[in-house]
């Protein structure tokens, strides 16, 4: 029975494996965005020529609307300088009413160091 246990949990593992790769992954999301973006996603279209008959295949660059599309999706991932300095100004606020907890200050100062680095990524 217990052989049979080892046998069902290392197919599931397997499946878990095999399911995961089939999601793309937030990086993988973003690159495809900036390959819109930046018009180096192309997108195959078959149409058959009427003189020949034949079936061609063009390759497309996504359209002005798939461009702004994708760039609106892309901002939201980031904060706009509008909402840095309103997290900015809570952390501010939250800074004076805790007080001299240094333990506190060290993580509030990591968190603004993040946001920062995020900002300047986005640049």
């Amino acid at each position: 029975m217990l052989g049979n246990v080892g046998i069902k949990e290392y197919i599931d593992n397997k499946l878990k494996e095999i399911e995961s790769h089939k999601i793309a992954t937030a990086d993988e999301v973003l690159q495809v965005l900036t390959s819109i973006i930046r018009l180096e996603f192309t997108e195959e279209q078959q149409t058959i020529n009427p003189l020949t008959g034949k079936v061609e295949t063009l390759e497309n660059k996504p359209t002005t609307k798939d461009v702004i599309s994708a760039s609106k999706e892309l901002l939201k991932r980031y904060p706009t300088n509008v909402e840095l300095k309103k997290l900015n100004l809570e952390i501010e606020k939250l800074q004076s009413q805790i007080g001299g907890n240094e333990q506190q200050d060290d993580k509030i100062a990591e968190y603004i160091n993040m946001v920062k680095g995020v900002m300047r990524d986005g640049d």
